[in-house]
């Protein structure tokens, strides 16, 4: 071969080598080994760059600062011991500043007698983008499942085992490391219940490939019973086919739920009627008590407003009651009236209460009414009562009191043995009718809960000593004898309502007196308990008369009850003196009992609290 043809095959293959550099779209770049200047630069690397060929061509590497110093000495001096370099990753500035990650592969050349270094810039920053989504991605699963608080397993549907759980799966299921688990399947860790709910969830998720919300009991590795609600997914790990399981525990929710429903059970049968309403008084919910008192279903109360059960007049009061309830206040036993689906108004005590959601908004009013009609019937009927017994004792007391004053008179004139006994009469019978009278005005005052105890200072030896002197001569009548005891660890002064004690002790010493024939009454008083200040005092009143039946001392205590048959009785009396006395004692914190045996006598005991 000539050498023209030489020469020309020789510039053929040049001018196809620059053809191919020129339009390859890899960035390439010739450098001058020797005076390490840019010789030639194809398009694709002007692109990427953003410069232009008079930028590069004839320019050194550092004048134009393409790559860092050191990372460009370094690959330099590589190459030069090696002749290449292959896919090294560098950063690359651009001519704005910018800088992104290439793909770098060089190799050394000689071209007409020179030595080049041609290298290859491929741009990866999309890659490396990618890369570090996958990376950050992966690390998101990581923590999502390592720190979720559901209990998460991966398990091979090649053979179900279980590859992989989170700490959570660990305290759900009861187990204390990994290991435990990691490896087993589970229908070998048998956790269900009610075991038949495997095959229905495997079913499921064949058909379904997948499974949401499954509920169900379990027993832990520790023997707890929970309840779980599992959800499952059939997704590739690793190209290979696996079962993402959550499973969250739902014990307490259930419980709550059970709760609420027993709650919801107990407030729709209860016979008050129960209901909520908006803040503006829309009728939200309406339990069958409110429908068996108002009279309306809950289909037809539904939506509307409240004032379908409030009479007119009573509406601004509603909404000053609102008011109140909306200021974060509860009403309880609120009286009022409402009104019926038949017009019918009807007394109620209202309790009502902010209903509120989790910001502490308030986002209804909850409402309790129960119908007190009857009891303000009673009310009424009981006022009409203490007005009557008012203005009855006031005009019987008077006219008696007239009796007794001009007996009196009679009595210290001279008259004869017919009259003064008449006098007597008159005077025994005026007194019995005066404690009757006494009797009934204590009982209405205990009744209406207006019975008034004042805190005075008390000597119980001395009131004994009174009452001895005072209740001896009754007792001389019959030849009984009465005794009065007072334990020396009674403390001198006590203080309480001494009128009450003392009109306890002469209720139960009469009593004792009326009902023995022969015998004894003595009346002790003792200390029950003391602590600090406070001294439990513990009277007695026994006796050796007619004792009582069992059947009587279940209700001897009862209002208007007596011992004996009213056709029999030989003691006069209406009844009540047993029950005043007894309702005296408890309503200063006391207690009062009886022991008995017919033909042997009786014992009348009662504690009361006082102040030393």
């Amino acid at each position: 071969m000539t050498t023209k043809k030489k020469d020309d095959l020789l510039k053929k293959s040049f001018d196809l080598f620059f053809t191919i550099f020129e339009n390859n779209t890899i960035g390439m770049i010739f450098t001058d080994l020797k005076t390490t200047k840019f010789a030639f630069v194809n398009s694709a690397f002007l692109t990427i760059s953003g410069y232009t060929k008079e930028e590069i061509i004839g320019k050194k590497s550092f004048e134009i600062n393409l790559i860092e110093p050191m990372v460009r000495e370094e690959n330099l001096s590589q190459l030069r011991k090696e002749s290449e370099l292959r896919n090294v990753e560098m950063s690359i500035r651009k001519k704005n500043g910018e800088t992104f990650c290439a793909l770098v592969s060089a190799q050394t050349v000689t071209l007409e007698g020179k030595n080049y270094a041609v290298s290859s810039f491929i741009d990866i920053s999309k890659q490396k983008k990618v890369e570090e989504l996958l990376r950050k991605s992966n690390d998101l699963f990581i923590n999502l499942f390592d720190h979720n608080p559901a209990a998460i397993a991966i398990s091979s549907l090649k053979d179900a085992k279980i590859i992989n759980i989170n700490a959570a799966f660990l305290d759900v299921f009861g187990f204390t490391c990994k290991e435990e688990v990691i490896g087993k399947t589970a229908a070998e860790l048998d956790f269900l219940v009610r075991p038949e709910q495997r095959a229905e969830m495997t079913s499921f998720l064949k058909e379904n490939k997948s499974v949401k919300n499954y509920e169900a009991a379990i027993i832990t590795s520790k023997g707890e019973s929970k309840v779980v609600s599992a959800s499952a997914l059939i997704l590739e790990l690793n190209e290979e086919p696996c079962l993402f399981s959550v499973t969250i525990d739902i014990t307490e929710k259930h419980k709550l739920e059970e709760r609420l429903r027993q709650l919801a059970t107990i407030v729709d049968f209860s016979d008050d009627a129960i209901h909520s309403k908006s803040p503006d008084g829309i009728i939200k919910t309406w339990n069958k008590g409110a429908e068996k008192m108002y009279g309306y279903t809950f289909e037809e109360v539904l939506g509307k407003h409240i004032s379908l059960i409030i009479p007119p007049e009573y509406i601004n009061e509603e909404k000053g009651n609102n008011l109140r309830v909306q200021n974060q206040e509860i009403i309880s036993h609120y009286e009022t009236v409402r009104m019926k689906r038949n017009g019918e108004q009807f007394y109620v005590s209202l309790s009502t209460s902010p209903i509120k959601d989790k910001l502490e908004n308030i986002v209804g009013i909850a409402v309790i009414s129960r119908d007190i009609t009857e009891r303000k019937k009673a009310e009424d009927s009981s006022k009409l009562k203490d007005a009557f017994l008012s203005i009855i004792s006031h005009e019987i007391r008077t006219p008696l009191n007239a009796i007794m004053g001009f007996s009196d008179i009679l009595a210290k004139r001279k008259l004869g043995d017919q009259e003064k006994e008449y006098i007597t009469i008159i005077k025994s019978a005026g007194y019995d009718l005066l404690k009757i009278i006494n009797d009934i005005i204590d009982m209405s005052k205990i009744e209406a809960g207006t019975m008034v105890f004042e805190e005075t200072s008390i000597s119980v030896k001395e009131l004994f000593q009174s009452l001895n002197e005072m209740m001896t001569a009754k007792a001389g009548k019959k030849n009984l004898s009465l005794s009065f005891n007072c334990s020396k660890e009674v403390p001198a002064i006590l203080f309480g309502d001494q009128k009450r004690l003392e009109q306890i002790i002469i209720s139960l010493t009469n009593n004792a007196i009326d009902f023995t024939e022969n015998g004894t009454i003595d009346v002790q008083a003792s200390v029950l308990n003391k602590e600090d200040k406070n001294i439990l005092i513990e009277f007695s009143v026994s006796d050796t008369g007619t004792g009582i039946s069992l059947d009587k001392i279940k209700t001897i205590f009862d209002r208007f009850r007596q011992i004996e048959p009213h056709d029999k009785r030989k003691q006069g009396g209406v009844g009540l003196g047993l029950s005043i006395a007894k309702r005296l004692v408890e309503l200063q914190g006391g207690s009062m009992t009886v022991e008995s045996e017919l033909k042997k006598g009786s014992v009348f005991t009662f504690s009361v609290p006082y102040k030393n």
